[in-house]
C-alpha cells in the first residue's frame, strides 16, 4: 500500500487464492486547500478587562440564565484563550446543562493551560464516570489527588469510581475512610450510597437512601440521589416524586428537570413528558437532550413530522450528541428510509464510542438497518464488533444468527458452506469449497484448520496442499509456502494450480523474474487460462516494463473479455502511466461484470480522484462500503475526501474512526483521522493521531505538514515551524509544499 496525503491506495484483492492482484504505486497530486493553520487568537487585553469578563460570566453563572453564562464564558475563551478560568467556566456550565462532551473538551483545555487545576481534573473524573468510563475516571481522580490532596470528597469520589469499575473491596475502603473523615457530609454519604448500589441488595440500599433523606431533608442532592436509586430499582413513580421534591428545593437544575421528563416518558405519560421537555426548552431552547426527548414523545403521540423535526433540531443544536443521531436514524429506518438511516447511525456510533451501552445500542440498530437493506455481511460485521466488546450481548447474538441465515455479500454462501463442510460426513469438495471461501474472506488460519481434515485422510492431496500453501503465504509464512509448492511441483503429472500459486507468491514477495518464470511455465500447461497472463503483466509492470505488461494484459483480455480482473489490470496499467481518465471505463466495466465485488468500485474511486472527479469518487467509495463495510482503505479514502475538501468533516471523522478500528496501526489511516479531527476543531485529538502517524512514517512530508498545521492551530508555533520545515526538507515539491511555505512565512512574522 502507498499513500499520499492520507489517501490510501489498495489496488488489489487480498493476497490469497483469488486475491493476487497487486496494489500499484499510483501517485497523483491532491487538491491544495487553504489550511488555515495560523493561530489568530491573541490575548492583548488588560488585567482589568479580564476581571470584568470574569465577574460578568461568574454573575451569570450564579444568578442568570445558564445559556447566557455559557455564551459569556465562550466569548471569554475567544478573547483570552490561554486563561484557564475561561475554559473551566465553559466546562462547569456545560456540565450543569448535561453537555458532557462540551464540558470534557473545555476542562481538558483548562488543564492544558494550567496543569495545577485540581478541580478541573476532578470534574473530568465525574464526566468520565457519568459516561461509563470508569478506568479513565480513576486516572483523572488519581491525578487530582496527586496534584492536590486526599480530601474526603475526592476519596469518596474515588470509591464510587472503583465501585463502577467492579473493584468493590477497594471501593469500600475508600468510601469508609472518607466517611470517617466527614461523617456529616451529604456528598460523602451519597458516594457511599452509590457504592452500596453496586455492592448490596436493593432493599438494603433503599433503606439507606431513606435514612439519608431523613437526615438531610432539605438537600436536593440527597433527593436526587434517592431518585437514582429508585429508578435503578424500577420504582419510576417513586423516582419521579423525589425529583419533583428536589426541584422544589433547587429549581435551577437542568439535569434533574431533564431526568424528570424522561421518567414521565418511561412511564408512558407522553403528553406530560412532552410538556416537561418543553419546560426545559423554555430555559434552554437548544438543549439537544430535551429536543430528542420531545421528538420521542411526538412519535408516541402519532406525530412523525414533528418527531423528525425535533430530532434534526437536536442535531443542529449539538452535532456531537449521539442520542439524537440514533433517534433520527431509528426513525428513518422504521419509516422506510434505510439508506439515510445508515449514514446517521454510523455518525451516532462514532460519537458514542466512549459510552459502551449507547455505542452498543447504536450498533444493534445499525445492524438491524443493514438487514433491512439485505446487507447481511455488513450487519454481521457490526454485531461481531459488539460481541468483541461484550461477549454476553444476547441481542447481538440474535442479530448475528439472523445475518448468517439471511446471507448477503458472500455470507449466504459462506454460512451454507460452513454447515456442509463441518458435518462429519462432509465430502472433500465441500471442505475445499469452504476453505477457498475462507481464503477469500481473509481467514487463512481457519482455512488451514479446515484443510487439515482432508490432509489427515490423504496427505498427498495436491489441491488441498496448494490451498494450504496459499493460506501460509497469506499469513506471511513465505518460506513454508514456497517449500510446499515446490514439493507439489516435483510430483507427476504437472499441476498448473501449484504453478499459479507459486507465481502469485513470488509476485507478493517482489521476486518478479521468478513470478514471470512460473507464470509462463503454467501458461504452457494451461494456455487458455488468463490468470497466468495477469500475473505476467503485473510482474512486468512492477519491474518497470509497462509495454510488455500491456502485451500480456491485452492477451488476457482477448482470452476472457468478460473477466473482471482483465479490465482491472488494464485500468491499473493506465493509472501507472498517469492516465486516470483512460482507467475509469475499465474499472466501470469491471464493476458491471462483478457487481458484488468491492474492488472495482474502490479502484474507480482512485481513478476518479486522480482526474479531479471527486464527487463521483465519493460515491464510488460509498458503493464499496455498501458491498463490504470492513474495507478500511475505502473508509480511509472516503474520509480523506470528505475532510480535505470540506464536503462533510463530521462524516469524515466517522469513516476515519472506522478505518482506525480496522487498521489501528496504519499510519495513513491515523493521518486521515488526525486531519478529520482537525477539520472538526478537535485539536488535541488531532495532534495525538498525527503524532502517532508521524512516529510510524517519520519521512512522510505530508504527515509532518498536517501535524504542523494542527500545532499552529493550537498555538504551538515553535513545534509547528519544526514540523513544517522538516516536511519541506524531506520533499520541497510534495503536494502541499506551497501551503507549507505560506504557513511557515506566517509563523515567522
Amino acid at each position: 500500500m502507498q499513500a499520499r496525503g492520507g489517501l490510501e491506495v489498495r489496488g488489489g484483492k487480498a493476497m490469497h487464492r483469488v486475491g493476487w492482484t497487486l496494489a500499484l504505486g499510483v501517485v497523483w497530486p491532491l487538491l491544495t486547500i487553504g489550511c488555515g493553520g495560523e493561530d489568530s487568537r491573541r490575548s492583548l487585553s488588560s488585567p482589568r478587562a479580564i476581571d470584568e469578563y470574569r465577574h460578568r460570566a461568574g454573575f451569570l453563572e450564579r444568578e442568570g440564565d445558564p445559556i447566557e453564562a455559557l455564551e459569556a464564558y465562550r466569548d471569554a475563551t475567544r478573547r483570552f484563550p490561554t486563561e484557564a478560568w475561561t475554559w473551566s467556566g465553559v466546562g462547569r456550565v456545560a456540565s450543569a446543562l448535561g453537555r458532557s462532551r462540551d464540558a470534557r473538551d473545555a476542562f481538558l483545555e483548562a488543564v492544558r493551560w494550567d496543569s495545577t487545576r485540581v478541580e478541573d481534573r476532578v470534574a473530568l473524573a465525574r464526566i468520565a464516570l457519568i459516561e461509563g468510563r470508569a478506568e479513565e475516571a480513576l486516572t483523572r481522580i488519581d491525578e487530582a489527588i496527586a496534584i492536590g490532596s486526599e480530601t474526603p470528597a475526592r476519596r469518596a469520589l474515588r470509591g464510587r469510581v472503583l465501585a463502577e469499575a467492579g473493584r468493590l473491596p477497594e471501593a469500600r475502603t475508600e468510601v469508609e475512610r472518607a466517611l470517617l473523615q466527614a461523617p456529616d457530609d451529604p456528598e460523602i454519604r451519597i458516594a457511599r450510597l452509590f457504592y452500596r448500589l453496586r455492592a448490596d441488595s436493593g432493599s438494603t440500599v433503599l433503606a439507606e437512601a431513606d435514612d439519608l433523606v431523613a437526615r438531610f431533608p432539605e438537600s436536593a442532592d440527597v433527593l436526587f440521589a434517592r431518585a437514582r436509586v429508585r429508578r435503578d430499582l424500577g420504582d419510576l413513580p417513586g423516582a419521579r416524586e423525589d425529583l419533583e421534591a428536589g426541584l422544589a428545593l433547587a429549581a435551577r437544575r437542568p439535569r434533574a428537570r431533564l431526568e424528570l421528563a424522561r421518567l414521565l416518558a418511561a412511564e408512558g405519560r407522553s403528553s406530560e413528558a412532552a410538556e416537561a421537555f418543553r419546560a426545559v426548552l423554555e430555559d434552554n431552547p437548544r438543549d439537544p437532550a430535551a429536543l430528542e426527548g420531545l421528538g420521542t414523545c411526538a412519535l408516541e403521540t402519532g406525530d412523525p413530522e414533528a418527531a423528525e423535526m425535533a430530532f434534526r433540531e437536536a442535531i443542529r443544536s449539538d452535532s456531537e450528541f449521539a442520542p439524537a443521531y440514533l433517534a433520527l436514524g431509528r426513525f428513518l429506518s422504521r419509516a422506510g428510509r434505510p439508506e439515510e438511516s445508515v449514514t446517521l447511525l454510523r455518525k451516532a456510533r462514532a460519537r458514542a464510542s466512549l459510552e459502551p451501552a449507547l455505542w452498543e445500542e447504536c450498533g444493534l440498530t445499525l445492524a438491524e438497518t443493514y438487514l433491512r437493506l439485505d446487507e447481511a455481511g455488513n450487519a454481521l460485521d457490526i454485531v461481531d464488533g459488539i460481541l468483541k466488546r461484550n461477549p454476553d450481548s444476547e441481542a447481538a447474538r440474535t442479530i448475528r444468527g439472523r445475518a448468517l441465515a439471511a446471507g448477503g455479500n458472500g455470507f449466504a454462501s459462506g454460512s451454507a458452506l460452513e454447515r456442509l463442510a463441518t458435518r462429519p460426513e462432509a465430502s472433500r469438495d465441500e471442505i475445499l469449497a469452504y476453505a477457498g471461501w475462507l481464503l477469500e474472506r481473509e481467514s487463512p488460519e481457519r482455512a488451514i484448520d479446515v484443510l487439515a481434515r482432508i490432509l489427515e485422510r490423504d496427505p498427498g492431496d495436491r489441491e488441498a496442499r496448494t490451498l494450504r500453501a496459499e493460506a501460509l503465504s497469506a499469513l506471511g509464512r513465505i518460506e513454508d509456502a514456497e517449500i510446499e509448492l515446490h514439493d507439489i511441483l516435483g510430483g507427476e503429472p504437472p499441476f498448473p494450480p501449484a504453478q499459479l500459486a507459486l507465481a502469485r507468491l513470488y509476485l507478493r514477495a517482489n521476486r518478479y523474474p521468478d513470478a514471470i518464470y512460473h507464470a509462463r511455465e503454467g501458461a504452457k500447461l494451461a494456455p487458455a487460462d488468463p490468470e497466468f497472463l495477469g500475473v505476467i503483466g503485473l510482474a512486468q509492470l512492477e519491474s518497470g516494463r509497462p509495454h510488455e505488461a500491456r502485451e500480456a494484459f491485452d492477451r488476457e483480455l482477448e482470452l476472457r473479455p468478460d473477466l473482471p480482473d482483465a479490465h482491472i489490470h488494464q485500468g491499473q496499467l493506465e493509472m501507472r502511466l498517469g492516465r486516470g481518465g483512460a482507467a475509469v471505463p475499465h474499472f466501470e466495466r469491471a464493476r458491471e461484470l462483478d457487481p458484488r465485488s468491492w474492488l472495482p468500485s474502490h479502484l474507480l474511486g482512485l481513478a476518479l480522484t486522480a482526474v479531479g472527479r471527486t464527487e463521483e469518487a465519493v460515491e464510488a467509495y460509498r458503493s464499496v462500503l455498501a458491498r463490504d463495510e470492513r474495507i478500511a482503505e475505502a473508509h480511509n479514502n472516503l474520509a480523506w475526501l470528505l475532510a480535505d475538501l470540506d464536503i462533510d468533516p463530521i462524516l469524515a471523522e466517522v469513516h476515519a474512526r472506522r478505518a482506525a478500528e480496522l487498521q489501528p496501526e496504519n499510519p495513513h489511516v491515523l493521518g486521515t483521522l488526525g486531519w478529520a479531527q482537525y477539520k472538526n476543531r478537535l485539536l488535541d485529538e488531532a495532534a495525538v493521531s498525527l503524532k502517532a502517524a508521524t512516529l510510524r512514517v517519520p519521512d512522510d512530508p505530508m504527515k509532518r505538514y498536517m501535524l504542523g498545521v494542527v500545532q499552529s492551530a493550537r498555538g504551538e508555533s515553535d513545534e509547528a515551524r519544526r514540523e513544517i520545515g522538516r516536511a519541506l526538507e524531506l520533499d520541497p515539491a510534495f503536494p502541499r509544499a506551497e501551503s507549507a511555505r505560506d504557513l511557515l512565512a506566517r509563523l515567522d512574522r
